[in-house]
């Protein structure tokens, strides 16, 4: 934050986010800026990657979360850019700062390919730059207050630093609703979430937010097969990228396609990633073990599948609850919990298969809201009332919440 606190502060600060970076941990405290940083070493496991992180002239500070998969292409533009330049490791922070060195903010965050939070301090013009990536992977919570500016990667790092967290009635409001908190606001007063794709500009105590992610008005005119070929070989290229690690690399495996997609295109790149599965106790009907086990005999993975019961997850309530920054409605958290303990006993990074369906129009309530739009009004409200009484007549809940 751009006050520093006390020195108890700070080690409660850096303290409370440990679990985030376990490997290492770095600080950094100028006039008006104190900048620190917990790691989870994948690229770059030497010094040369720790952070916060000097660029080599001198003028920017870098703390980043998050990992860029097209940092090698950027590196090759810095040299043709500064042919001179002598980089003192191989880390994706590096790759960052220095090619911000050569181009600026606005066109290196418009160039970012990866998952991203981070912080960018200008020494000489004593400007601070916030930015989250275009899809919201990365976390970025924020507190303007008087000329004061309070940021994390987490809720906790923000109440360590002395801001009050105090929960806003709309805000449960808002949860209740519609099932989560739609950005830039948070549970808490105050407390706001930097949106997907934007960046928060920092000077002399005023802000100004803006997007750097720009909505493309290229219209794609393919046949089916052709857009089919296209999607796989764009699909193939990002996996690949998402492969490049200096530490051991896992898939979470379910008994669904996009997990099993993913999985295939990472052993046709070369990788045999160990995959990891979750079940159930007592031969649940929604287990999906069986189904991962077969996916991995038949790409011929390595598999490791934890199973759960109601008194397991019940006794790791608290602990899930104090991991999430704010609610929640998905229970997926809870068997998630046992899945990602299972993978972090053996490898550092996963690859999976979390948002396809979104993509894909695979849940029903998405393909039902796009039906929508070929209703007749006349019909439609008819349809509501019936969602209305959801529960007298039975109408599942994928309808229900479709129909909303």
């Amino acid at each position: 934050g751009s006050v520093a606190g006390s020195v108890q502060s700070k080690e409660r600060t850096l303290a409370s986010i440990s679990h985030r970076g376990p490997d290492a941990q770095g600080e950094l405290q100028e006039e008006e800026v104190w900048l620190a940083h917990t790691r989870l070493s994948i690229l770059d496991l030497s010094q040369a990657g720790a952070q916060p992180m000097a660029s080599a002239c001198g003028k920017w500070l870098v703390v980043f979360n998050g990992e860029l998969y097209n940092h090698l292409q950027l590196r090759k533009e810095i040299e043709t850019h500064r042919g001179n330049i002598q980089f003192k490791g191989h880390s994706d922070t590096e790759t960052l700062i220095e090619y911000l060195s050569c181009f600026g903010v606005e066109e290196t965050l418009s160039k970012l390919n990866g998952m991203f939070g981070l912080a960018l301090w200008n020494r000489d013009k004593k400007e601070l730059w916030l930015a989250r990536d275009p899809y919201g992977i990365k976390p970025v919570y924020y507190v303007h207050r008087g000329q004061s500016l309070y940021f994390s990667s987490e809720l906790k790092a923000i109440k360590e630093m002395g801001v009050g967290l105090v929960p806003r009635k709309a805000g449960l409001s808002s949860f209740l609703t519609v099932g989560y908190l739609p950005s830039p606001h948070t549970l808490f007063h105050g407390v706001n979430r930097l949106q997907p794709g934007h960046f928060l500009f920092w000077k002399k105590g005023t802000i100004n937010l803006s997007s750097f992610s720009k909505p493309s008005t290229h219209r794609l005119h393919y046949s089916d097969s052709e857009a089919a070929a296209v999607y796989r070989n764009k699909l193939q290229e990002a996996v690949e990228r998402q492969l490049l690690s200096d530490v051991p690399v896992g898939v979470l495996l379910s008994g669904g396609i996009d997990s099993a997609l993913v999985a295939s295109m990472a052993s046709e790149a070369g990788r045999k990633l160990t995959g990891f599965t979750v079940g159930f106790e007592m031969g649940a009907n929604d287990c999906e073990i069986d189904d991962a086990a077969e996916t991995a005999k038949v790409l011929g993975l390595e598999h490791r599948m934890v199973r759960v019961d109601p008194e397991g997850l019940w006794s790791n309530m608290r602990e899930i609850v104090v991991s999430l920054e704010e609610p929640i409605s998905s229970p997926s958290a809870l068997p998630l919990w046992d899945l990602v303990k299972l993978a972090r006993s053996e490898v550092t990074v996963v690859l999976t298969g979390q948002g396809s369906d979104e993509l894909w129009g695979g849940y029903r309530r998405y393909q039902l809201d796009l039906l929508r739009e070929y209703i007749p009004n006349m019909l439609l409200s008819k349809m509501s009332i019936l969602k209305s009484a959801a529960d007298l007549k039975k109408i599942p809940l994928w309808m229900s919440r479709a129909l909303s």
